[in-house]
């Protein structure tokens, strides 16, 4: 480790030490909550990336920083420390340090910076700062200062007469309510001092801001306005990192459109709640702006450390056609075609006939109507609602008959209605929950109801059912950001008022509170889902997929028939790409790019800096299998995809090659499709090898291809002798690729969800009397608890999975994971998942395999779970094929995969040269059977892959 790195370690752990030596109470009074580096510096080289793009680095030394809310000086730090590689001179470096001006309230935070700056910008830059400096560089608090008892405003210009505007603000604004509550005081002496501040702070912020004093005002949204209208001018760039409610909160409504309206929004970046990178129990969010221009698209990201893979770009008016409140969303395509289908129904506030009211006893000014001698009212609370019925604690309380003659809503009391709780923890996966209730009910105000005019032309049944499906609860967690459910946010709710299903969810509704069959409960979201024309986001135009499918065998026919390489094509690269991969050798990666190239990638200093995968930047090595082919492998820095010899990343027929499709497999679809289906696909060798012992051990060979994909493994099933009696798949163009390379086989392009679709499924499953089921449905939410609970968006996939293993019962289940399943919430996942299986009547076995050892030219390792029903004379055991390879001597390599490609360019028709073919390439050709391909490789010493047993 050198100087400067130790220096700066140093600089870390003192800046820790100083935020632990601050007490709780002072952070809470003030709202003090300080930033990491491991953000700061992000932050920073985010901004400056935007003003070096627009601006030139030479201005920057010219420029005015300005951090309002120091604390211990990190984004300061940061900022120079960014700077500092980026090759200014010495007097540069102290005409940038000559415009850094500081703001905290906190007497030992700023001397505490002005401590180590000093040090800093000696031992960084040979600089030595006088008291002179710091004197007219630093300075108390800004906007208000919270602890004294008589708050006033303060301006940018009481702090720093000389100082006009900030040119570039980074900063982290406190977090502070002003309301008092009672609750959150020891002594009524204290309660009493805040209520006084506060309500000054309330008054003269109504005085001097425009856009941040709704509702609970917080310093946070303050700050943020006084930092955009009084702290910069035109030109300015800010990045704030602020609580991820600016988003989408009610009471930031006026804010955020003025931000929209006024400024560009360049990024967002999303730190989820509980982050280990920060001291704060809600989600935050980095915003960068750039006040000289306008917002037209904005780049959100919800991984905050700028994965490409994560990010979504949402347009100014997609965010003014989606939410009145300008609410920001960070949604893909497919989630943005279901919104808009949502936003073209009518509100509940468009439908006279349905009335949304609050309970109406409230417990603190009605306290004395409540009692406990029995009356003819019963009183509830929010805490008593559950999901479709009310929870089974015993209600002992009850409302006084006086009360409810007095109250307005007295006929509503006198009907039957439906409730959901007015106070919901945000965190909840179940966010909205709805409940019948028949007459003669009294409803706190913790509760919320819908009642329904004499003349509805809809039900209460229907609209309970509207209410409690996964939609809605969708819908309603896109804008909510608190742990309220309010009747204004549930008058947004879009209902399907002229559905033709709603006799049937009336009755299906009326059939579950009887029955309490959780089945129903997937009927009734099914046509809930049709209500709301949603099937058509998912069940793709058959028309159009059969157009697809007949240019797709027309354009494959033509290929073969011409001796053309199918799919030879690659993805263009930047310059930058280029000169950061062309030093890497094979096998090599990121660490082998010149350090005067790392330089001119944020990223790649990071990933220096941090440390990062190996794989990162890596060039395939010609000697071993490569590594894992992904969905992201047209960018060489997301894995190893760059090609042997080449300044390329691998074409789309080599990664084909490297995931063991034949050479006449066809793809259909954009390039973006094609990552897709190639990156995902389970390789069709290793397919081959399961398929061959199924029938070896069991005889069976009927399937049933669920998540099928572009056909991976029904690819290698078919070669081993299995029928497909349908595949299945949500994404159109991996069901056109299936389709033009099985014509045989039935495909189903759609949503396995809706309910026209997984019976379909059952129906086909059950007539052709199906004896396997297989697939790799995702399972990053699955949880029993979650499972049984069916409103999680991340394990609805595999409910469905496993809802049709239990109605067609095969004989055999072939299920395929990641590797990460093993691990995930500590294993228990995995073991729940095995758990499942067996209550439905199957032996299970998992074995992680890795795809190389079984003559595959690529290290992928994935779950391989095989259930057996226990009827059958079978062990799951039997059904898994021996490695075929020995060691890595054996194992088939990236040279022998795609070495014979090397002459040929990338390109859409271009012919092979029948040269360098290895046995390899001659199987995927089909020259060679693939049984004598397998039984080539080496098998000495074969030891079984690692077990999961249940």
């Amino acid at each position: 480790m050198d100087k400067k790195e130790q220096f700066w370690n140093n600089l870390i752990e003192s800046c820790k030490e100083f935020e632990k030596s601050l007490s709780p109470t002072y952070k809470k009074q003030t709202g003090s909550y300080y930033t990491a580096f491991q953000m700061a510096l992000p932050m920073t080289a985010d901004l400056i990336e935007q003003f070096r793009r627009k601006y030139g680095k030479d201005e920057l030394c010219n420029k005015i920083f300005l951090e309002p809310c120091g604390g211990s000086g990190n984004f300061i730090f940061a900022y120079l420390y960014n700077i500092s590689d980026i090759g200014f001179s010495k007097s540069e470096i102290k005409r940038i340090i000559q415009n850094i001006y500081y703001c905290d309230s906190n007497r030992k935070a700023s001397d505490f910076y002005k401590q180590h700056f000093s040090e800093f910008c000696k031992f960084f830059f040979d600089i030595t700062l006088d008291d002179e400096y710091f004197s007219s560089h630093i300075g108390g608090s800004l906007l208000f200062d919270v602890t004294n008892k008589n708050p006033s405003y303060i301006s940018l210009n009481d702090v720093f007469p000389n100082l006009e505007k900030a040119d570039i603000i980074i900063t982290n604004p406190p977090y502070k309510n002003f309301k008092a509550e009672t609750k959150h005081y020891e002594s009524m002496e204290d309660y009493e001092h805040d209520s006084e501040i506060y309500s000054k702070i309330r008054t003269l912020s109504q005085t001097h801001l425009e856009y941040s004093t709704d509702g609970i005002i917080n310093l946070y949204k303050l700050f943020t306005e006084e930092i955009l209208k009084n702290y910069t001018d035109k030109n300015s760039f800010i990045n704030l990192l602020i609580p991820s409610s600016i988003l989408s909160d009610k009471s930031c409504v006026d804010l955020r459109k003025h931000i929209l309206k006024s400024y560009k929004v360049v990024s967002i970046k999303i730190i989820p709640e509980g982050a280990d990178i920060v001291d704060a129990q809600q989600s935050l969010c980095a915003v960068l702006i750039d006040k000289s221009a306008s917002t037209n698209k904005i780049s959100i990201f919800k991984d905050f450390y700028h994965f490409p893979k994560d990010n979504s770009d949402i347009s100014l008016s997609d965010i003014k056609q989606f939410s009145d409140d300008w609410n920001i969303f960070s949604l893909n395509k497919d989630d943005f075609s279901k919104l808009k289908a949502l936003k073209s129904f009518p509100k509940v506030k468009d439908l006279p006939y349905i009335k949304n009211l609050r309970g109406e006893l409230d417990i603190t000014a009605n306290k004395n109507s409540i009692v406990s001698e029995q009356t003819e009212y019963k009183l509830l609370r929010g805490r008593n609602i559950g999901y479709y019925r009310l929870n089974d604690e015993e209600i002992k309380e009850y409302v006084s008959p006086d009360f409810v003659e007095k109250t307005a809503k007295k006929e509503f009391i006198k009907s039957k209605r439906i409730i959901c709780q007015q106070i919901v923890n945000k965190n909840k996966i179940r966010r909205v929950s709805f409940a019948p209730i028949a007459e003669n009910f009294v409803l706190a105000n913790s509760c919320n109801f819908i009642a329904l005019d004499n003349d509805s032309p809809i039900t209460l049944n229907f609209l309970l059912a509207i209410f409690n499906s996964p939609l809605i609860n969708w819908y309603f967690k896109l804008s909510s950001s608190n742990n309220h459910i309010n009747n204004y946010e549930i008058d947004e709710f879009p209902i399907p008022a002229n559905s033709k299903h709603i006799k049937e969810i009336d009755s299906l509704v009326s059939e579950y509170l009887e029955k309490n069959d959780e089945k129903l409960v997937d009927k009734i979201n099914g046509l809930v889902t049709e209500s709301f024309f949603l099937e058509q986001a998912y069940i793709k135009n058959d028309i159009k997929l059969e157009e697809a499918i007949k240019n797709g065998r027309e354009k494959k026919e033509y290929l073969l028939a011409n001796h053309k390489v199918l799919n030879h094509t690659t993805f263009k690269l930047s310059d930058l790409d280029i000169e950061m991969i062309k030093d890497v050798p094979q096998g090599g990666n990121w660490k082998d790019i010149p350090a005067d190239v790392v330089k001119k990638s944020k990223r790649l200093e990071r990933i220096v800096k941090n440390g990062g995968r190996t794989t990162l930047y890596g060039r395939i090595d010609y000697s071993k299998p490569a590594y894992t082919i992904t969905t992201f492998f047209n960018r060489p820095g997301n894995g190893t995809y760059v090609h042997p010899h080449f300044n390329r990343v691998v074409s789309v027929r080599e990664a084909a090659r490297i995931q063991s499709f034949p050479d006449d497999y066809y793809f259909y679809g954009n390039k973006t499709e094609l990552l897709k289906q190639v990156g995902n696909a389970v390789p069709p060798l290793l397919a081959y090898q399961i398929a061959l012992k199924i029938i070896e051990v069991s005889k069976c060979t009927k399937t049933i291809d669920l998540f099928c994909g572009a056909g991976g493994l029904t690819c290698g099933f078919k070669l081993a002798g299995m029928k497909s009696l349908l595949a299945t798949d949500i994404m159109e163009a991996a069901c056109a690729t299936l389709a033009i390379n099985s014509p045989e086989i039935p495909v189903l392009c759609g949503d396995i969800t809706n309910s026209n679709i997984k019976n379909q499924i059952i129906e086909i499953a059950k007539n052709g009397n199906a004896e396997i089921i297989c697939g790799g449905p995702p399972c990053q939410g699955f949880s029993m608890a979650g499972f049984r609970a069916n409103d999680d968006p991340r394990n609805q996939l595999f409910r469905h999975f496993v809802d049709i293993v239990k109605d067609v019962s095969p004989k055999i289940v072939v299920f395929e994971n990641v590797e990460g399943l093993l691990s995930y919430e500590h294993g228990n996942t995995y073991k729940e998942i095995l758990t499942l299986f067996s209550e439905l009547g199957y032996n299970c076995l998992g074995r992680l395999l890795n795809t190389s050892d079984y003559g595959v030219p690529q290290k992928r390792k994935r779950v391989i779970l095989i259930c057996i029903r226990k009827n059958l004379p079978f062990s799951p055991a039997e059904f898994f094929p021996l490695p075929t390879t020995e060691s890595n001597n054996s194992k088939t390599t990236a040279f022998q995969a795609i070495s014979d490609l090397e002459d040929i360019p990338c390109g859409d028709e271009v012919s092979y040269k029948n040269e360098k073919e290895s046995d390899f390439v001659k199987t995927l050709q089909g020259k060679i059977p693939y049984s004598i391909f397998i039984n080539s490789l080496a098998k000495k010493n074969i030891k079984q892959p690692s077990l999961f047993d249940f």
